[in-house]
């Protein structure tokens, strides 16, 4: 019975450390998404203008992509999301971006 105690008190807090880290971390790496615009039209609340067809959701960690042509975009996600970046690829033409405001951790633009 001591052995059972001992074992049981010496294990359960390094187990219950183990279960919460694995959390943490599965939580954090599920909110990074990259959203890919198409270029298909123009407003950013509409799901068939990006890849996957999923409008951006406020995320921290999350990235828009931006490539193509370029053109006119309009911000007109109710609550402004935030999100880690905003990314402009090597092929990305002239981008206009409008409407509503959008915090972000980065700004890279790698077109030429």
């Amino acid at each position: 019975m001591n052995l059972q105690r001992a074992l049981w008190t010496n294990i359960w807090p390094a187990a219950l450390l183990a279960l919460v880290t694995t959390a943490v971390l599965d939580s954090r790496s599920a909110d990074a998404t990259v959203y890919t615009w198409k270029n298909t039209g123009s407003n950013w609340n509409t799901g068939t203008n990006w890849v996957g067809n999923s409008v951006p959701v406020s995320g921290s960690t999350n990235s828009l992509f931006f490539n193509g042509a370029g053109g006119t975009t309009n911000n007109n996600i109710v609550g402004a999301p935030g999100q880690g970046s905003l990314n402009f690829g090597a092929s990305a033409g002239a981008y206009t971006l409008t409407g509503n405001v959008l915090r972000l951790g980065s700004l890279s633009n790698s077109s030429a």
